[in-house]
């Protein structure tokens, strides 16, 4: 019998397009390290050989970075040094000794353990980046915004790429024809009850990362410009006299599954905002009943 898909795909994926890495949970809520610490990860996971070998620099990272390399920087030198000794001691990499006293252009031998980061995603969560994702953020500029931080849009793509949910798409045998019960095809019946989208509230999301909720706003909407993640705004609610901030609602902007592209734009994006919008609303008029019988409860055992 062959396999009942979601989803057909629509292209095969270029060479960027389907090389990922895998970012560990450790690393993207580790917020006693900085904020380039995703950045500076993802060289070693996307720059390392087939035998997990490479020779770097600092000025190599600062370039992979989106950095200017010939523009005296630091400030940024000493955060990736910290960042590179940080992974090093969390057994992610590991460097020659030399590298403690390197300049910024001095070759320097690692080793990325990619077996440990294999063993720690597949126990734990983890966030999948795409290679041309990250070259979009490196290389990404707005001279309307000033100066913006590459770095935090990664940290925080992470963040919601690990809290996202996703549906595989192979169907399994009892989602087949489940739909033809509530006149709904296939596909309509599992993202009702799985729509890919993640809720939180900016403050949430900056407690977790360790990023003011001010630049978590700001760089949330940069991504959704950029056109990676699509993000949505639930209307504030009035409850017990008292305005409050309601969910922001987040999805990828197209969906990819091994070397193939299958689903992308309003067509995808609009109707698991959607689907969710419903779980959501289903989920208010659920507690807001349970909390009426608890009340009519007590009132009836008080006479």
């Amino acid at each position: 019998m062959s396999e009942v898909v979601e989803r057909e795909s629509i292209r095969a994926l270029d060479l960027d397009e389907k090389v990922f890495v895998r970012v560990p949970a450790s690393i993207i809520l580790d917020s006693d390290a900085c904020d380039i610490r995703v950045s500076v990860y993802s060289f070693f996971a996307v720059r390392r050989g087939i035998d997990c070998r490479l020779t770097f620099s600092i000025n190599e990272i600062r370039e992979w970075m989106g950095r200017d390399v010939s523009a005296r920087d630091e400030k940024t030198c000493a955060s990736i040094k910290y960042v590179v000794t940080h992974l090093a001691d969390n057994g992610y990499i590991s460097v020659d000794d030399c590298f403690a006293t390197a300049k910024n252009s001095s070759r320097v031998n690692a080793m990325f353990h990619y077996d440990g980061v294999s063993e720690e995603c597949s126990e734990y969560r983890f966030a999948m980046l795409y290679v041309d994702e990250i070259k979009k953020i490196t290389s990404y500029k707005d001279e309307s915004r000033g100066y913006a931080s590459k770095d935090v849009m990664l940290l925080l793509l992470s963040y919601l790429r690990m809290e996202m949910p996703r549906r595989s798409n192979k169907l399994r045998a009892d989602e087949i024809g489940a739909g033809a019960h509530f006149g709904q095809t296939d596909v309509d019946a599992r993202r009702s009850r799985y729509p890919e989208v993640y809720n939180d509230h900016y403050k949430n999301i900056s407690d977790e990362i360790g990023v003011s909720d001010r630049l978590v706003a700001k760089y949330l909407s940069v991504l959704d410009e950029v056109g990676i993640i699509y993000l949505e705004m639930l209307p504030r609610f009035q409850s017990s006299g008292k305005w409050h901030t309601n969910w922001v609602l987040f999805c990828n902007r197209y969906k990819r599954d091994k070397n193939f592209l299958l689903a992308e734009g309003e067509e995808y994006f609009e109707k698991e905002i959607k689907a969710k919008k419903n779980l959501l609303l289903n989920y208010k008029k659920t507690a807001k009943a349970m909390k009426k019988n608890n009340n009519n409860t007590k009132a009836s055992a008080a006479s």
